[in-house]
This record gives structure tokens, sequence and C-alpha cells, in this order.
């Protein structure tokens, strides 16, 4: 994952070109409306499931719309999630800020951009594959959680 290059001073993140959201220190998330479907996935409840396990980290099988392979995403729930995946989506450029240049910020984010050579329905679509895998996981762990 790579730093965020700032563009100019006084422009806003949401004004970058192919800006698809961002999530401020692994829990507040900002997306366009063509992503709010990924504020449906109960994360911090995901994250407490997960934390029952012997080994927390997890991987999902995901076939993406925007390329014929299937891939293994791996991640830890307990490590910027949401992040760490896309990071790992073809279509999806994930940039960090630690807003070092800023002594008026602290904090850090994640900024969610479309990559080049990819349109915005690719993006979509590829993050959609990655919520209903993440979703039928989270369900997965319910079922488990319950029978114990």
């Amino acid at each position: 994952m790579k730093k965020l290059e700032k563009l100019e001073e006084e422009r806003v993140i949401e004004e970058y070109p192919g800006y698809l959201g961002h999530i401020w220190e692994g829990d507040y998330l900002d997306l366009i409306k063509e992503l709010s479907f990924l504020s449906d996935i109960p994360w911090k409840r995901y994250q407490e499931l997960t934390g029952y396990l012997d080994d927390p980290s997890r991987h999902i099988n995901v076939k993406f719309k925007s390329n014929a392979d299937r891939k293994l995403i791996g991640f830890d729930p307990w490590n910027d999630p949401l992040a760490n995946i896309l990071d790992q989506v073809p279509s999806v450029d994930v940039r960090y800020d630690d807003f070092s240049d800023d002594p008026k910020i602290s904090g850090y984010a994640h900024i969610f951009f479309l990559k080049n050579g990819f349109e915005l329905i690719d993006a979509v679509n590829d993050i959609n594959e990655i919520s209903k895998a993440i979703i039928a996981d989270y369900h997965h762990l319910e079922d488990e959680a319950q029978q114990s």
C-alpha cells in the first residue's frame, strides 16, 4: 500500500480523480453512493467473532468480474480489514495517509481510488463480490458461535 501523494493543498480528497471512498483510523467509513453496500457489513461484530478463533486471520476466495481469475484474499480482521481487503482488488488502488505533513491533524486514513485502466462499474462489481464473500464468512462464523 503506497502513501497518498497529495495533488493540491486546497483540494479535498473527495475531489481527487477516481475517488471511491476512505476509512478514517479503521472506523469511520465514507464511500461513494455506488459502494454504500459496504456499510451494511457488520465489521465490529465480524471482528468480535474472529476474536474467538485460535488463528483470527481470514481468507476468502473471490472471483472478480474485472478478470477471469479467482483470488484468495487474506486479511487480519483486527488490522484495518476493509483497507487490506480492497488493496487486493484488481480494480482498486488503496493509498495510506498518516498526515505527517500536517501537524494540525493526528490519525491516519486509507483512501480508495479507481485503479488506472478500470471503469467505475469494474470496481463496483469487484467490491460487490468481496462483500458477498465477507458476508458469507460472517454468517459462517455467526452460526459457529451460536452452536458453541
